[in-house]
């Protein structure tokens, strides 16, 4: 089965001042279509930054990200990210940022209104969803 989404040798490195962290390195990972992937630890153990490097908000240091197959350069329309902290508009409840993408871009917002209702706390999760061709949708609530 092929990846819907895959990372390769994937590494992120950040630099300020004198201080080097490497938050990823030589990360290998495949999520076949209908898949559900929990990404669980502890607090700056890079899971924002594995999300942000899979919806293409960040570059890698080293190795790359595929989305069906093809080198993700910037974010996509086949592709969404809920920041970690619900305050993307304060007067809306998470659920109402969830849906934010999809209500903009006038789509179906049913599946993201679900996945927002039924995951709470500290926890990041990608899920891809069958039958909806390139569709990639990367959440974190």
């Amino acid at each position: 089965m092929r990846a819907k989404v895959e990372t390769r040798g994937l590494g992120k490195a950040f630099r300020k001042a004198d201080v080097h962290v490497e938050a990823l390195r030589d990360l290998n990972l495949r999520i076949g279509e209908g898949e559900f992937v929990g990404i669980v630890g502890a607090s700056g153990c890079g899971k924002t930054t594995l999300l942000r490097l899979l919806d293409g908000l960040l570059e890698p240091t080293s190795g790359t990200v595929l989305i069906d197959g093809r080198v993700v350069t910037r974010p996509g329309p086949d592709r969404g990210f809920v920041f970690q902290q619900d305050r993307l508009f304060p007067w809306r409840t998470v659920e109402g940022n969830a849906v934010l993408g999809p209500e903009l871009q006038r789509r179906e917002i049913e599946t993201a209104r679900r996945l927002a209702r039924a995951w709470g706390g500290d926890v990041c999760f990608v899920a891809t969803a069958p039958g909806q061709g390139a569709r990639f949708e990367v959440h974190f609530t």
